[in-house]
């Protein structure tokens, strides 16, 4: 009776299915700004493992910039810093989807890293000093990142489409010389996406 009640639960081979998606979203940490990404999966029964890889247009860290902001309003200052971090990122994930054909509901948890892209365009009395100099940038950093996410994935034949929230934690670490306080990079994304079986 044990070994047929294992025996139920074990997924076969045919359970097993793959696919590409196409995903494009909107982050919001410290502002608004779009992202883009393709992925991979293999799902076996209700168990679903992701390999994703994209482009964050901002994911500046709200305190980061609410700390510049305060400076430069605190002293009067001509000077405006407009900053921004692009960032690339990939990351592997676990997704429970339960259900059969149709709508499903899911849950995810992944890890994996990001490659950020600090900038800053200084403006001086209305001049951008990134339009006469270019774009000032750091060196890139790759810091760890978590990602949970939920959402809703309709499935039609071979190709399904999927719309969800995600929260990303992006281990950081900024120092901001202004309040002397480490800030982590928290964003919060809405995403649509559209993938394919084979």
């Amino acid at each position: 009776m044990v070994a047929l009640a294992i025996g139920l639960m074990v997924p076969t081979p045919a359970d097993a299915q793959a696919h590409l998606q196409l995903l494009g979203g909107v982050t919001n940490a410290a502002d608004r700004a779009p992202f883009f990404a393709g992925g991979i999966g293999v799902r076996i029964s209700f168990i679903e493992f992701d390999v994703e890889a994209g482009r964050f247009q901002d994911v500046l860290a709200k305190g980061v910039l609410d700390a510049l902001n305060q400076l430069q309003e605190s002293k009067g200052l001509p000077v405006q810093g407009i900053a921004k971090v692009p960032a690339t990122y990939a990351f592997g994930s676990l997704r429970i989807i339960p259900g059969g054909a149709g709508i499903r509901p899911f849950v995810s948890g992944g890890f994996g890293y990001a490659r950020l892209e600090p900038r800053i365009d200084v403006v001086v009395d209305g001049i951008s000093f990134g339009d006469v100099f270019g774009l000032t940038s750091f060196d890139p950093v790759t810091k760890p990142m978590a990602v949970a996410s939920a959402g809703l994935r309709l499935e039609t034949g071979r190709v399904h489409v999927e719309g969800g929230y995600r929260y990303i934690a992006i281990f950081s670490d900024f120092k901001s010389n202004f309040s002397n306080t480490s800030v982590m990079t928290s964003v919060n994304a809405f995403y649509g996406a559209l993938g394919v079986k084979f």
